[in-house]
This record gives C-alpha cells, sequence and structure tokens, in this order.
C-alpha cells in the first residue's frame, strides 16, 4: 500500500524530486545521500508491508478453501461411514454363517432344519462389498487442493486412503472369484439356489417361493469337497470381515481429524 502510494501519487513524486535538486544545488552532498538512503528505507519498508498484507490475504483466502475443502470431505466420509457400517453387519453375517455350516460338515454328520440350512447357504454365496462415495477425496488429490491442508497426520491419511481401500477391494476379488469357479459350481449340482430367496430382500417383485426339488442335506455335508469350499469361504468371510472393521477405523480416523481442523480454522 505504501510502496503503491509512493510510486504512482504524482504530488509525492514532485516532492522528492524538489528536495533531491535543492541539495544538489545547494551542493550539501552529505544531506542528499541522508536522504538518498531514508527514500531507499522508506521504499524497502512500503514493500515489506505490501509483502504482509498480500501474504495475510493469500492465508485468509487458502484458509477459506480449507474450510470448504474439509466440510465436503466431511460430508462424504460420513456417508461412506454409514454405508460400510452396514456392510460390516454383511460380512459378519456371511462369517457367522459360513462357520455354522464348517462345524456342521463331517462323515457322519446330520441335517439340520431347512430354515437354517438355507440361511447357511444363504451365507456362503452372499457377496457383500463397500461402494465409497470417492469424488471429493479424488478431486483434493488430483489437484493442488492438498496442499491447502496444514495437518501433515491429515495429510498422510488422505493419500493413503485409496490404497487400504484397494487392499480392501483385492480381498472381495479374491472372494469373488473362488466362488465363481468353485462354490457356484458345487452347489449348481447339488443344491437349489431357489431356495435363498426367501431370505433376501435383493428384488422388488419378492421371491417366488422355495424349489420343489429336495435337498440332501447328509449328503452335501458329509462330502470332503464342500467341506473345503465352506472352510475357503470361512477364511475369505474372516479376512473381509477384519479388513472391513480396519477400514471403518481408519475413516473414524480420518473424520475425527477433519473435525478437529474444522473447529480450529485459525491454527
Amino acid at each position: 500500500m505504501i510502496l503503491r502510494f509512493v510510486r504512482h501519487d504524482p504530488q509525492m513524486i514532485r516532492f522528492f524530486r524538489r528536495i533531491r535538486q535543492q541539495l544538489i544545488n545547494e551542493n550539501k552532498t552529505a544531506n542528499y545521500l541522508k536522504y538518498a538512503i531514508g527514500e531507499i528505507v522508506l521504499v524497502v519498508i512500503g514493500i515489506l508491508i505490501a509483502l504482509q498484507i498480500n501474504n495475510r490475504n493469500e492465508n485468509r483466502k487458502n484458509s477459506v478453501a480449507q474450510i470448504e475443502m474439509l466440510s465436503n470431505l466431511k460430508e462424504e466420509f460420513l456417508k461412506n461411514q454409514e454405508t460400510l457400517k452396514n456392510e460390516i453387519s454383511n460380512h459378519l453375517f456371511v462369517a457367522t454363517q459360513t462357520k455354522a455350516l464348517s462345524e456342521l460338515i463331517g462323515p457322519e454328520a446330520k441335517g439340520v432344519k431347512p430354515s437354517v440350512f438355507n440361511a447357511m447357504i444363504l451365507g456362503m454365496c452372499f457377496l457383500p462389498q463397500y461402494y465409497p462415495s470417492d469424488g471429493v477425496i479424488n478431486s483434493i488429490m488430483a489437484s493442488e487442493q492438498l496442499s491447502l491442508i496444514k495437518n501433515n497426520e491429515l495429510k498422510y491419511l488422505i493419500t493413503t486412503w485409496p490404497g487400504r481401500y484397494q487392499a480392501y477391494s483385492f480381498n472381495i476379488k479374491i472372494n469373488y472369484d473362488y466362488y465363481m469357479n468353485h462354490i457356484y459350481r458345487f452347489l449348481s449340482k447339488s443344491y437349489p439356489l431357489k431356495n435363498m430367496e426367501v431370505y433376501t430382500v435383493f428384488t422388488e417383485i419378492g421371491d417366488v417361493g422355495q424349489s420343489r426339488f429336495s435337498v440332501d442335506q447328509e449328503t452335501m455335508i458329509s462330502n470332503p469337497e464342500f467341506e473345503n469350499h465352506v472352510e475357503m469361504r470361512r477364511l475369505n468371510a474372516d479376512v473381509l470381515l477384519t479388513s472391513a472393521k480396519s477400514l471403518y477405523e481408519f475413516q473414524e480416523q480420518l473424520l475425527a481429524i477433519i473435525e478437529i481442523e474444522l473447529s480450529n480454522p485459525a491454527k
């Protein structure tokens, strides 16, 4: 501001010129040098003040941008947490049912009630997966917005979130591939998949009732091949449940730090 005033005010410029000319005409060299140094100091002070004001304005704009960005990120991950919480319940259902089915299998195993057995098979075939909203976080990492974040821990969490989700997705893919290549092929020959519809809510028109074909439970649960498929599914279900819970805790930590940053925007 001072610099702008000094450089662009014609009256001030003429004033300085008159003083310099007067000192030169009066042959007062020492005074002229003092005056010149003082003028330089004044200009430097003006520059420093202008830079300080400019930096202050820039910091204020960055702070506003950071608050808006973190608010959007918070909203995105609050919704993601609700979605993931539901999927964790689904993963828990699969883990519980496959464990019960695994404990049932044996060379002389006895069958259970059809409704119980159908729930176990549903757990074995159910393939829950968490699909997060990631528009905001991807936008942050694809632009220069990440540099606006002052908290280094928050920066680290944001940049490592995609890798953590990919690890979860990789476990999903392994589980899906094994199901399609082994479990589905086995069940399609031994169990009427129609029976699982009684326990699902995935179709708007509802289920069409149980199959009219009988299920030979004892033959299925005394088959060592079936035991292997169930055990693999149980192990995968445990891994996915653990992975989903870890992802939930990670996102909870991310949200907690975002909340702190939003509560102290001027920090």
